[in-house]
């Protein structure tokens, strides 16, 4: 009866294990990174291969963050831009995609002072499921936000 008892405790061990990892894997697939101003932030390490954090839906699969022919994805949720910090090599193009489920999109540069500052600016305002794409042909950081909501912000950094 002994060794029995123990057999149950060591069972109940392992399943207590097992769904306390469960939990700690879904909680850390489907966390939100900061994005602090410091360098530190996690949006600030995507170098040539960016990954794009999920939205807010646990449930949701990832978005990709590069295309099949080598265009870079930012996304553009209801909670602003994914990521908000992308690095990219000098001539690539990045497509900005809205998915964020109903606010309009116009993708427009915050520094006037920047040579390419009209170029960069999207014509027209895009809707849910609505793409901007702008080839990047300078090295420079750019910064920018949607001009229909000025508080949703992101930079490119071109190398």
């Amino acid at each position: 009866m002994q060794k029995n008892s123990k057999n149950i405790l060591l069972a109940g061990v392992i399943v207590a294990i097992f769904v306390i990892g469960s939990l700690w894997w879904e909680n850390r697939s489907a966390e939100a990174p900061s994005s602090g101003a410091s360098g530190d932030s996690w949006f600030s390490s995507i170098s040539q291969k960016p990954t794009v954090p999920a939205t807010s839906n646990p449930t949701s699969k990832r978005l990709p963050a590069i295309t099949a022919d080598g265009i870079y994805l930012v996304y553009y949720l209801k909670s602003g831009f994914s990521p908000q910090m992308l690095t990219i090599p000098r001539g690539k193009s990045v497509r900005f995609v809205n998915n964020s489920g109903g606010k309009a999109m116009r993708v427009g540069s915050t520094d006037s002072a920047n040579i390419i500052y009209s170029a960069f600016n999207q014509n027209k305002t895009v809707g849910s499921g609505g793409t901007y794409e702008y080839t990047f042909v300078d090295k420079g950081t750019y910064s920018y936000s949607n001009k229909n909501n000025t508080v949703d912000q992101g930079i490119i950094v071109v190398q």
